[in-house]
């Protein structure tokens, strides 16, 4: 009767499975996305729009999908942040920096050809303008993207600090004068740390407490909105703790820098039946990979929840904001928690 009743569903799958082999929009269950233009913003950085197949439900500005693709004969997703707002077409934007890591971005980057089909996520993130306040946007590298997507949709005053190495890896710059020119409540600096000369609206340095205290006076006052990589997003946490209210996100790995890195702890995987013993110093999902375990993930950075598995024994640590989970029969996030005692995951 069971199997009966389950044949619907198996069916279902396998024709997303066949429809992802041959490339097809057209599925059941899974959103996918064409890649219908590819577009150069910046040094190394790549935009491409999808237009997705009616599976997915639709996006608000400042939120991510995740992108799987199949690389070297492996699956593998990663999170992108929708780089516009939505679109009446119902074309997503999304844009990637390619770095010397990243095989997902290096594959988006260099190989993903208009007219290629991509399974994408349901849109996820909480990122949001304040409608009361005046909106503090930081932006360090390809950080931009997903507040480049809320910029789209101001309609109260906003101030924008876009930090970079050097002006050519600055992206959206046309789209951001744009934005200036028909907006007069939208305000937009560049900083860059490595760059000789200066043009107007142009500033040298990182982010610190003149910065903050130059274009946010009246921190209280502010809706502050940070992404970048993880020491920028530390210094924000820091600088503008007096803030009415701060929304952060990281696109690289938390790091760990405590005593406890050495040290090992035993992980049994249940599901696989299999006895690891990984290092209590970093994530669950970093010391499972080093182990030549990949667990489904995306965001490596808690937003998504690809990563979560449930914790049958055991305690953890979240590395966001060090509070520890002894709860047995738990979700966690792989991504960004790690182990403080020995544990039994559902893997």
């Amino acid at each position: 009767m069971l199997k009966e009743l389950l044949k619907p569903f198996a069916a279902e799958q396998v024709a997303d499975f066949w429809a992802k082999e041959f490339g097809l929009t057209w599925t059941w269950q899974k959103p996918t996305a064409r890649i219908v233009k590819r577009q150069i913003e910046a040094k190394d950085t790549v935009s491409l729009w999808l237009k997705p197949n009616r599976r997915f439900l639709g996006f608000n500005a400042g939120q991510h999908i995740n992108i799987t693709v199949r690389v070297n004969g492996v699956y593998l997703t990663r999170s992108y942040s929708l780089s516009h707002a939505p679109q009446k077409n119902g074309l997503l934007r999304i844009t990637i920096k390619q770095n010397s890591q990243g095989k997902v971005s290096a594959y988006l980057c260099q190989q993903a050809q208009i007219g290629d089909t991509l399974e994408i996520s349901q849109a996820f993130g909480e990122f949001s303008l304040s409608p009361n306040k005046t909106n503090l946007l930081l932006a360090a590298g390809s950080g931009i993207t997903p507040l480049m997507s809320l910029l789209h949709t101001a309609t109260t005053p906003i101030t924008l600090l876009y930090w970079a190495k050097t002006r050519a890896e600055l992206c959206f710059i046309a789209e951001l004068n744009q934005l200036v020119k028909q907006n007069s409540f939208i305000q937009v600096y560049y900083f860059l740390t490595q760059e000789k000369q200066l043009l107007d609206n142009e500033f040298s340095g990182r982010i610190d407490t003149n910065v903050i205290a130059k274009f946010a006076p009246n921190l209280s006052d502010y809706h502050v909105l940070a992404c970048g990589h993880y020491d920028f997003v530390t210094a924000v946490k820091t600088l503008t703790a007096n803030a009415s209210n701060l929304q952060v996100e990281a696109f690289t790995p938390i790091k760990t820098t405590d005593t406890v890195t050495a040290e090992k702890v035993q992980v049994y995987l249940s599901k696989s039946q299999k006895t690891l013993s990984l290092s209590q110093g970093e994530s669950l999902l970093n010391a499972l990979e080093a182990q030549g375990i990949y667990p489904p993930s995306g965001c490596r950075m808690g937003i998504c929840h690809s990563c979560s598995c449930q914790k049958q024994t055991g305690i953890t640590q979240d590395l966001q904001n060090g509070e520890v989970n002894q709860e047995p029969n738990s979700a966690v996030r792989l991504c960004v928690s790690r182990a403080q005692s020995d544990l039994v995951l559902e893997i």
